[in-house]
């Protein structure tokens, strides 16, 4: 079964979870958990992220900046090309605290699928981008 649609019955989707916070993580694993039904995996850190991307995730939400567990971490869009180099059907939604117009040019120019901005609409917004994703 090719794993490139997210709306099978016999599965569910799996989710990548990958944030240098905990925190955020998990807040956004708990929404997941309570809006859909998927398998979620969480990753401080984008290499720990590529060690499981042979998975193939119907979805990554990815931080932009991942240097909270290690200052010389890939950031986002290096983490972003890799996935789309291993499983270029994946969904990857860059997450960033930081609303710089040059990233969201810069993670879309590397096929993220969106953009969303880490602030106080950030959890209301995952809905209607994993419904944006099914219907993709």
């Amino acid at each position: 079964m090719e794993n490139s649609t997210i709306t099978t019955a016999s599965t569910k989707p799996l989710i990548f979870l990958v944030d240098d916070s905990m925190l955020f993580n998990n807040l956004l694993e708990e929404k997941l958990n309570d809006s859909f039904e998927f398998n979620v995996l969480t990753f401080l850190s984008g290499e720990t992220c590529l060690n499981k991307i042979h998975l193939l995730p119907d979805i990554v939400f990815l931080d932009y900046d991942l240097s909270g567990t290690n200052p010389e971490a890939l950031n986002g869009v290096d983490i972003l090309k890799k996935i789309n180099t291993v499983s270029p059907q994946t969904k990857v939604v860059m997450l960033t605290g930081n609303d710089k117009g040059s990233l969201y040019i810069s993670t879309k120019r590397h096929n993220a699928f969106d953009f969303l901005l880490k602030d106080e609409n950030a959890m209301s917004a995952i809905d209607n981008i994993i419904n944006q994703i099914i219907k993709h």
